[in-house]
């Protein structure tokens, strides 16, 4: 009987990396969550994200300082990022607290959307904390 010995070589890698769980948390929060919140932020600082521009809103700030911008895009990326933890942490050890972390992104997330649909003023939690809305141009300013 002929015995194949599967090739485990990877052609870009040269072999598939382990990483750890802390390493995998930071690998996923460094290359996905952190860039998006800093170019979202600084979109937002400037003029406005492509889609706010394109569909003719713009972000109106209390006190408009790059912090602020920084505090909104955190807070709102961070079910994102709460999710990442959670479907991590799950590869490694699906235990309670993975499920609790992936659960609570999902309820964050409904929670924004929500505030977004029903509010009148439309704000949802990071703009309430960062003193921020989202306005048609030409409207009446915070």
């Amino acid at each position: 009987m002929l015995k194949m010995k599967l090739k485990t070589d990877n052609l870009v890698l040269g072999d598939i990396p382990v990483f750890t769980e802390a390493q995998s948390q930071l690998l996923a929060f460094s290359t996905s969550v952190l860039p998006l919140t800093i170019i979202f932020a600084w979109l937002d600082y400037r003029k406005g994200s492509f889609g706010k521009r394109w569909a003719g809103l713009q972000l109106v700030y209390k006190r408009r300082s790059l912090a602020h911008s920084l505090l909104r895009s955190a807070i709102k990326f961070f079910p994102w990022q709460l999710g990442h933890i959670g479907a991590i942490r799950s590869a490694y050890q699906a235990d309670a607290l993975s499920i609790f972390l992936s659960t609570s992104a999902g309820i964050l997330l409904l929670i924004f959307l929500l505030m977004g649909l029903l509010r009148k003023d439309k704000r949802h939690p990071a703009d309430l904390l960062a003193g921020t809305q989202v306005q048609l141009k030409h409207q009446k300013q915070l």
